[in-house]
């Protein structure tokens, strides 16, 4: 033991960057709890380990480990608070045509329509109305404007709950945004007269929404989208076809304002106004430069930020390039490990939801391999730089091979992360980014920031233009990578222990010193064997039962009943790594009264009148019903061992079913996201669903089975 600590003690240099790992740990250990924690839970557990900390201040050992307890307890705390904080009303379940009235928040527009998020929301008739909610428009307007007040006729309905137990939280997501309610209109926007009101968020708001215009109107839809979206963050303009292409080559990160973006233009206005100011004998002589560059282009960046809609990725990726700025003013290393750490620990505080989302894994993925792999080749980079300085190849062969050497790691370093999200793997990543970013870097990025600069002046047509020329050939780039063979692969979706371990062995293997790092690369076949070793569901059904899909006897999830190109049809094939489900190719019976079919020698019956019941619990071994069923499967002596009705359904969402031999396990997505402030109000009542003669219908937290 003693040496263990000694090798601990060794990294005590190190020890700081592990404060954001064990943050993270507390903020996971919230969001995994099945119920929300009473509210004094984390400020009593804080509480606790600083007193344990302080009480051990003397020894080392004790000292250090109650240090981590409070960091632990500390990000759980956050996280509490940031979900008292955001705590607003959320509809209950899904309404009529109801007259809307609201202050437009943000609007989006696309290219078929367009959607708004408002507030100070008046609904006649709710009696809880939400703080904030998200509708779809009919026939937008051109001419609306942020800050105005609004009126339409809309259906709007709780936020969409999980397609499947283990699918994305979008009420979790929504939850954190403050909005409580999503919906479509049916009638146009009118304004409400006289109720506009210019709040600073709304004048940036309609300053974003001008600019995006211009955008378009220079550059056309196709590629004004694009290039909007690297200006002012609206990706809803661009087709989906385009999207696509994006997401198939690998070149998706583009189109998300990030560490990309706000690095490239930070250094073009930092490179060009040092550049200006060293023109000047008297002030390049007399004053440093340099730190009143960095000032300056921490300024643009704050604009950049307030243009850009400071999302989520957004202000992580402000923040990092903000840290590299000050440490340039107060002369520090402007990259390291520590200044990550710090940034991280900023986000991670003040936004603990974060942590969950593909953003934040994935950028912070990114920079902590960036940054380990450059502190092991500073100095031969350093010298190559110094040799080169009189060679112009040299000096472009140095900057290719850095773009290559990034986008190797950033894309070995996010893999885990993307695939686990978005399942798919971009075959052919690496050669679109070879030449998109270079191209965004030295071309795309100094013109939108000159456009930027001449769009107030009415001079800008012609950045534009050049700007839309290297946008034209990116877009290119992304539909010709796409379309070459097995461009993006379909992954299905695999446990989150698995990008957790791949998270836990990369922090290792970059933040450890010395040849112990490398106990960092057992997280490689770990988590490969972990993610072979899944086993999917044989049969999935959505929460109101009309959707159901099974596992063929090729392995392949197939569509029973259902809309192909549905949100939840939709859904399940990604996770399945597939465009589309394809239809049912083994026996399959439907009529007007439900359907029958057979699944690894389990007879299912899918119904959906009452006629159809006494026949099918006779002989099916699963039965599904879309319809409520009273007593033991309708009342028949002889009933089917698992039955799910509408009430089933309704109580637990979408069901799971995994069949091994006689074992029927089931897994409902209630089970696996609780009861918190974000599930569904119907899935936070009190008491458990009853279990029906002849099987249990939803068993216990992770173990049902029906023999």
């Amino acid at each position: 033991m003693s040496r263990l600590w000694q090798v601990f003690l060794e990294q005590r240099e190190r020890w700081f960057l592990w404060s954001p790992v064990l943050v993270a740990v507390g903020i996971g250990l919230y969001f995994l709890a099945p119920s929300e924690p009473p509210w004094w839970g984390g400020l009593l557990a804080l509480g606790f380990a600083v007193g344990g900390a302080a009480l051990g201040r003397n020894r080392e050992a004790v000292f250090v480990v109650g240090l981590c307890l409070v960091l632990a307890t500390l990000g759980f705390t956050a996280a509490q608070i940031r979900n008292f904080s955001v705590a607003a009303p959320v509809l209950a379940k899904k309404t009529g045509v109801l007259s809307v009235t609201g202050r437009i928040v943000t609007l989006e527009r696309g290219k078929a329509s367009g959607r708004v998020v408002l507030e100070e929301v008046t609904i006649p008739g709710i009696a809880e109305v939400p703080d904030r909610i998200r509708v779809r428009l009919n026939r937008p307007d051109p001419s609306l404007l942020p800050g105005e007040m609004v009126k339409m006729r809309a259906v709007l309905m709780p936020p969409p709950e999980p397609t499947a137990p283990d699918a994305f939280s979008f009420s979790r997501h929504v939850w954190f945004l403050g909005i409580g309610g999503v919906g479509f209109a049916v009638s146009p926007a009118e304004r409400v007269e006289g109720e506009d009101v210019l709040a600073t968020a709304s004048l940036i708001e309609r300053l974003r929404s001008r600019v995006t215009g211009r955008i378009v109107e220079v550059l056309g839809l196709e590629t004004g989208a694009v290039a909007a979206a690297l200006v002012t963050g609206e990706v809803g303009g661009i087709s989906e076809p385009l999207m696509e292409a994006y997401r198939a080559s690998g070149l998706a990160h583009l189109l998300s304002i990030s560490g990309l973006h706000m690095s490239l233009a930070a250094g073009l206005v930092f490179v060009g106004v040092r550049g200006l100011l060293a023109l000047i004998p008297p002030i390049a002589l007399r004053y440093d430069i340099k730190k009143a560059t960095a000032f300056i282009a921490l300024g643009a960046m704050t604009f950049y930020l307030l243009l850009s809609g400071a999302g989520v990725p957004t202000q992580r990726a402000y923040l990092m390039t903000a840290v590299v700025l000050l440490a340039v003013m107060v002369d520090r290393a402007a990259i390291s490990q520590r200044l990550v750490a710090w940034a991280a620990l900023l986000i991670l505080l003040i936004r603990p939801e974060a942590l969950v989302g593909p953003s934040f894994q994935m950028s912070f993925a990114a920079v902590v391999a960036l940054v380990a792999t450059y502190e092991v080749l500073a100095r031969p980079l350093r010298r190559w730089r110094v040799e080169g300085e009189d060679s112009w190849w040299r000096g472009a062969g140095l900057y290719l091979s850095g773009v290559l050497l990034t986008t190797v790691v950033a894309s070995v370093a996010t893999a885990p992360f993307a695939v686990y999200h978005f399942h798919r793997f971009s075959l052919y990543s690496l050669a679109a980014n070879l030449l998109a970013v270079p191209l965004t870097g030295l071309w795309v990025m100094p013109w939108a920031i000159a456009a930027l600069l001449l769009m107030p002046l009415g001079w800008d047509g012609p950045a534009l233009e050049a700007m839309g020329w290297g946008v034209e050939i990116v877009n290119r780039t992304a539909q010709a990578v796409a379309a070459w063979p097995h461009a993006s692969l379909g992954v299905s979706a695999f446990s989150v222990a698995v990008p957790i371990i791949f998270a836990l062995g990369g922090l290792w293997f970059c933040l450890w010193q010395g040849r112990g790092r490398l106990w960092g690369l057992v997280a490689v076949p770990l988590g490969l064997l972990i993610a072979a070793l899944a086993t999917p569901p044989d049969i999935l059904v959505g929460s109101s039962g009309r959707s159901v899909a099974a596992r063929g006897d090729d392995g392949e999830l197939r569509l029973i009943r259902g809309r192909a190109e549905s949100f939840t049809e939709t859904a399940w094939a990604e996770a399945e790594g597939q465009e589309r489900l394809p239809p049912w190719e083994g026996q399959l019976s439907c009529d007007a009264l439900g359907c029958l079919f057979e699944v690894k020698k389990k007879k299912v019956a899918l119904v959906v009148q009452a006629e159809a019941l006494e026949e099918d619990c006779a002989m099916a071994d699963i039965l599904i019903s879309q319809i409520p069923i009273r007593g033991a499967c309708g009342g028949s002596n002889v009933g089917a061992p698992v039955v799910i009705d509408r009430f089933d359904l309704w109580r637990g969402g979408a069901h799971a079913f995994r069949l091994e031999g006689k074992k029927i396990s089931i897994l409902t997505a209630a089970q696996v996201m609780g009861q918190r402030p974000w599930t569904p109000l119907r899935w936070q009542m009190k008491g458990k669903p009853k279990a029906k003669s002849g099987g249990v219908i939803i068993p216990e937290e992770g173990s049902g089975a029906a023999e």
